[in-house]
């Protein structure tokens, strides 16, 4: 069996855990037996691969992981130290320190399918979404800095069930006539089909737009996912970003919305093959399961490692080198 480990809420939205929901569906119809987890975990021993996504799941339960025999994949995960077999990066790979990825590039983004049955028009203008929690209240933020410079446009709001500032934006959308639309009845998915741009942060939802052919306006909420957005080259596909928030809180403003949105500026085409790059998941996964280690993986608890590569991961522990040969895909 395959254990998706996440996070949800506490500070951490619902991104990862919808991705990971997406690959245990396909995981599952794909006769891999997968299912999620985002609490501390017991009887471990039933799991053969662990998928990691969340760069913030801590050394000591990926050491605890490991001592249970678990081969481990990390999923955009941008400190490659750590002792997992296969790294993956779907998102543009930040190198702040570690060697680079087994894997990376948007061939293994996760998304959701049902993507491709969506009817694409323009009938919202703008579609402000910051996820299922938005724990940095980028929605009201978003309103108090833009909603004046976006007169004569029919503007909607998406909140998710972990939306925490209710009372606030309910008093800002009613005061500027602006639609609210909540998880429990509306479908994001559908609304993304039906707008032209759509506001949000780097994440999945920013994915998902532009692979609707929405064009999308970034507030992110942090430096770090700042730069993630300076060096992914994003703006060639009708992306940009219009502020984030710095190490103080403060929003700093990078472009103005009114011309990005006066302006149609001509952008290349957003391709990616949604059910491909779930398939290459499929096969990631099958590959680590048969892989033959001729001992048990608790001896890489507390290791380090110094190279990857789509062939090998290499290992040091104890100033001994420890190299794991990486099985070619199947179908090659």
């Amino acid at each position: 069996m395959t254990l998706l480990l996440t996070k949800l809420g506490n500070n951490f939205g619902m991104g990862h855990y919808k991705r990971m929901e997406v690959l245990k569906n396909f995981l599952n119809s794909n006769g891999i037996e997968a299912e999620i987890s985002t609490q501390k975990l017991q009887k471990l021993e039933k799991y053969q691969v662990a998928v990691i996504d969340c760069r913030e799941v801590e050394l000591d339960l990926i050491n605890n992981l490991l001592s249970k025999n678990i081969r481990i994949i990390s999923l955009d995960d941008t400190q490659t130290f750590k002792p997992s077999l296969i790294s993956v990066m779907s998102l543009p790979y930040l190198a702040l320190e570690g060697p680079n990825p087994n894997f990376e590039g948007l061939e293994y983004l996760i998304l959701d399918p049902k993507l491709l049955e969506l009817q694409i028009s323009q009938e919202i203008d703008i579609l402000i979404t910051f996820g299922g929690e938005d724990p940095k209240g980028l929605t009201t933020i978003t309103l108090k800095n833009f909603l004046p410079l976006l007169k004569n446009k029919n503007v909607c709001i998406y909140v998710g069930k972990l939306f925490k500032n209710q009372k606030e934006l309910l008093e800002i959308c009613t005061q500027n006539e602006v639609e609210i639309f909540e998880s429990q009845n509306t479908n994001l998915h559908h609304l993304i089909a039906k707008s032209k741009y759509v506001i949000t942060s780097f994440g999945i939802t920013l994915y998902e737009s532009i692979s609707l052919g929405k064009r999308v306006l970034l507030i992110n909420n942090s430096k770090y996912h700042h730069e993630l957005y300076t060096i992914s080259k994003l703006n060639k596909k009708g992306v940009y970003e219009i502020g984030y928030i710095d190490d103080e809180g403060k929003l700093c403003i990078t472009q103005d919305i009114q011309q990005l949105i006066s302006n149609e500026i001509s952008t290349e085409k957003f391709e990616i093959d949604i059910t491909s790059n779930l398939f290459r998941w499929k096969d990631i996964i099958e590959r680590i399961t048969e892989l033959n280690i001729d001992f048990e993986m608790s001896k890489l608890i507390n290791s380090k490692s110094i190279h990857r590569s789509t062939t090998e991961t290499i290992f040091l522990i104890d100033k001994e080198k420890i190299k794991i040969s990486i099985p070619k895909a199947h179908s090659s």
